[in-house]
C-alpha cells in the first residue's frame, strides 16, 4: 500500500479503475458503509458503490439510448471490479435504488472530490493573494409533467414547462466546479448563493455578477466572515460622502442604506470604478469600445485588495461559471433532464454535477503541482477511450497521461466568437452606473450612531 505522501504519485502510469480508487478510497467507503447502514440493509443487488460507478460511467458515457448506456456501463463496472459480487442486471432496478439513495451521500461524494484537491495541496480557487470563488445561477428545462409543474412550479407567465434552477460555485483557479445548490425555478437564487457562501473558507471571496446586491444579502455575507466582489448597476442606490455633480468617481467608501432601513446600521461598502476595452465588429473594420465596470465589495483597504486585483477576479468569473454550465449542458448533453418524478430531478441533477466535479478533480490531480486549465470535452474524449479499451479487456495504463494532456486550446481569438445576428439571443444591454446620493453630515452622523448601537465602526 502507498504511503499517503505517495498516494499520487505517477500519475500518468495509472489505469482507468486505479484512479477512481484513489479517490474514493477504501476509506472514504468505510464511513459511507457505516452512515447508509439503512439504506444498504435494503439493498441486496445495488450497493452504494455500484450504484456511484455505474451512474457515472452512465453520466460521463456516450450519446446514446438509455437502456444502451446502462448496458455499457454496467459492463465496464463488471469489468473494473471482476471479483466482486455482480450488480443487478436490469435498467429498472437501477432507477428504483437510485431513487432510494438519500441526499447526504451526494453531499459526501461532494466532499470527497473537495479532499481530493486539498489532500494534494492543490489551490484550485488561489488568484494572487485571493482564494476566489465564482457563483451563477442557471435554469434547466424539465419535463412537462403534472407531478413536476405542482413540484417546481412553472417560472413563465405564458404556457411553459417546469424547471429547475441550479446555483453553482466554481473554483477560480482552475475554474473546477466546486459546489452547488437547487431549488424550483420560483425560488430564490440570493439566497441559494447565501447557503453556499456559508459553506466556502473563511475569508474567501465570493464574485458574482449583476442582480445579487441587496442589503440583507450584504450583511448576512459579512455576518459569515466571508468577502464579497459584485457587479452594481442602477437598481441600487448608494450614499457617498462629499459627492459633487462633477465629481469623477474612481475608488471610494459608500453606504448601502434604503430608508426603509434606517433603525439599522448601514451596510459600509467600498465602490470601484474601472474600465476596460471590449473588442465589437462592425463590418470588415475593427473597432473598440470602452465598458465601464462598477464593482462593490466590503473590502475598504486598497490595500488588501487593489484595483487590478478585483478586475481580473470578476474577469475570471464569466469564463469560469459561464464556461462550467456549457460544458454540463452541452458535452454533457444536460439541457433537459429526462427525469419524470421530483425525487428522480433531484437525483439525476446531483449525479450528472458529480460526473462533471469528478472529471475535473481527475485531471487537475494528473496534472501535478503546475496544473493548467484543463479541457472537459478532451476528458470526456479520455475517459470514453477508457471505457471502451475497458470493455475490449485492454490495459488502460496511458489513462493518466490522456487526462494531463486533456488542456484547453491557447489560441488567440481574434473576432467574437458570439454571432452577428442569433436569432434566438436578446440584446444585452450592460447595467448602467449605480445612483450615487449625497451623504450629509446628519445622516453621516445618524448612520455612525447606528454602527456603534449594534457594535459596528465606520470604515
Amino acid at each position: 500500500m502507498a504511503h499517503k505522501g505517495q498516494a499520487f504519485k505517477n500519475f500518468d502510469r495509472q489505469d482507468f479503475g486505479g484512479c477512481l480508487r484513489q479517490i474514493f478510497n477504501a476509506d472514504f467507503w468505510k464511513r459511507q458503509h457505516a452512515n447508509q447502514t439503512a439504506f444498504e440493509f435494503k439493498q441486496r443487488r445495488w450497493s452504494l458503490q455500484p450504484l456511484l460507478y455505474v451512474g457515472l460511467l452512465m453520466a460521463l458515457g456516450p450519446l446514446q439510448a438509455v437502456q444502451d448506456n446502462f448496458t455499457q456501463a454496467r459492463a465496464a463496472y463488471c469489468a473494473l471490479y471482476a471479483k466482486r459480487r455482480r450488480c443487478g442486471t436490469t435498467l429498472a432496478g437501477f432507477c428504483k435504488a437510485l431513487l432510494r439513495t438519500p441526499l447526504s451521500f451526494w453531499h459526501a461524494v461532494r466532499r470527497r472530490l473537495q479532499e481530493a484537491l486539498m489532500e494534494r495541496e492543490l489551490k484550485a480557487a488561489r488568484v494572487g493573494r485571493w482564494i476566489g470563488f465564482g457563483l451563477d445561477g442557471t435554469k434547466l428545462d424539465l419535463p412537462r409533467r403534472r407531478a413536476l409543474e405542482r413540484h417546481f412550479g412553472v417560472a413563465t407567465k405564458a404556457p411553459g414547462g417546469p424547471q429547475l434552477l441550479v446555483v453553482a460555485v466554481v473554483a477560480l483557479g482552475q475554474e473546477i466546479l466546486w459546489d452547488w445548490a437547487w431549488s424550483s425555478a420560483l425560488g430564490s437564487e440570493r439566497s441559494l448563493a447565501l447557503e453556499l457562501i456559508q459553506g466556502l473558507p473563511e475569508r474567501a471571496i465570493a464574485v458574482f455578477d449583476a442582480g445579487f446586491m441587496g442589503y440583507d444579502w450584504g450583511w448576512k455575507v459579512v455576518r459569515a466572515r466571508r468577502h464579497f466582489l459584485v457587479r452594481v448597476g442602477g437598481n441600487v442606490n448608494l450614499w457617498a460622502h462629499g459627492l459633487k455633480v462633477k465629481t469623477k468617481w474612481r475608488d471610494g467608501e459608500v453606504w448601502l442604506w434604503p430608508e426603509q432601513k434606517s433603525k439599522q446600521p448601514p451596510l459600509i461598502l467600498r465602490l470601484i470604478k474601472l474600465q476596460r476595452r471590449v473588442r465589437k465588429s462592425k463590418g470588415d473594420r475593427r473597432q473598440f469600445k470602452t465598458e465601464t465596470l462598477w464593482l462593490a465589495t466590503d473590502v475598504l483597504d486598497p490595500k488588501e485588495l487593489t484595483e487590478a486585483e478585483a478586475c481580473e477576479l470578476y474577469q475570471r468569473r464569466w469564463p469560469a461559471n459561464e464556461c462550467n454550465f456549457r460544458s454540463w449542458k452541452t458535452t454533457l448533453d444536460v439541457r433537459k433532464l429526462k427525469s419524470r418524478t421530483p425525487r428522480a430531478v433531484e437525483r439525476e441533477c446531483e449525479l450528472s454535477l458529480s460526473a462533471l466535479m469528478l472529471l475535473q478533480v481527475t485531471m487537475t490531480l494528473a496534472q501535478g503541482e503546475a496544473p493548467s486549465l484543463p479541457s472537459v470535452a478532451n476528458g470526456v474524449r479520455a475517459w470514453r477511450t477508457a471505457v471502451s479499451q475497458t470493455l475490449a479487456g485492454k490495459r488502460t495504463n496511458g489513462y493518466g497521461k490522456a487526462l494531463r494532456q486533456a488542456l484547453r486550446d491557447r489560441y488567440h481569438r481574434r473576432g467574437l466568437k458570439r454571432t452577428r445576428n442569433w436569432a434566438r439571443r436578446k440584446n444585452h444591454r450592460p447595467p448602467r452606473a449605480p445612483i450615487l446620493l449625497r451623504l450629509g453630515i446628519k445622516r453621516k452622523m445618524l448612520g455612525e450612531n447606528r454602527l456603534k448601537e449594534f457594535g459596528w465602526t465606520a470604515g
